[in-house]
């Protein structure tokens, strides 16, 4: 008996989007949402920061930003929140709050990528056919790899992605569900360490009280 045909998986949402069939025929609407993705994406990196200054223990985390935000590159971001986060953990094991963190730097990982792409992208005619030679459309445009980024193109030149508004505007509303889970988890961490203090606090007030009354425990013979 013939086996069934399994469904074709669903591609991550990070993934490369399936190159479009037209490009753009409204050039400033092209640019005009490369800025709305990328000034997404720095709301996003800024929300991390806020979460780097809740591992590293403080309420209002102006240091703590300012630090995270003085590594150039956003992998070395990403390492500093790693190495806050393993030593923050091995110190108070939280497993859902692990998890969280887990997720969380999957998922930066992998759409920095689309990021970079976005960032380092050129907006140039659509080619529909990259055969010898290579046709652009007039009147069609699309964010392709610059021709600086060789690791974005084939030995021939054809472009690894091709980004129209629609592919931008998808990235848009995935670079916008990233920022919650942060959120989320920057309180966590932050109710946390409340919690801890507030416990350290009643137990010197305790300990205060024991001192001053030294019979307070005691029971009457």
């Amino acid at each position: 008996m013939p086996k069934k045909e399994q469904p074709a998986k669903e591609p991550e949402a990070w993934a490369l989007r399936p190159c479009p069939k037209q490009g753009d025929n409204n050039l400033p609407g092209l640019y005009e949402s490369i800025g709305r993705v990328l000034s997404q994406w720095e709301r996003y990196d800024g929300t991390l920061s806020l979460l780097f200054g809740a591992f590293m223990g403080s309420d209002i985390p102006h240091a703590a930003r300012r630090a995270y935000s003085a590594v150039r590159t956003f992998e070395g971001r990403l390492d500093m929140l790693r190495a806050v986060t393993e030593a923050y953990f091995a110190e108070k094991p939280n497993q859902d709050l692990s998890d969280q963190w887990i997720s969380i730097l999957k998922q930066a990982t992998r759409f920095s990528e689309r990021r970079n792409e976005i960032a380092h992208g050129s907006v140039a005619h659509f080619i529909e056919d990259f055969s010898n030679p290579p046709i652009p459309l007039p009147a069609q445009y699309c964010l392709y790899p610059s021709y600086a980024v060789f690791k974005k193109r084939d030995l021939n030149s054809v472009p690894e992605y091709c980004y129209t508004t629609i592919e931008l505007d998808y990235f848009y509303e995935q670079f916008s569900k990233l920022i919650n889970p942060v959120s989320e988890l920057a309180g966590a961490i932050l109710q946390e360490r409340r919690t801890a203090s507030l416990k350290k606090q009643y137990a010197r007030y305790l300990a205060s009280e024991n001192q001053d009354n030294p019979n307070i425990n005691s029971q009457d013979t």
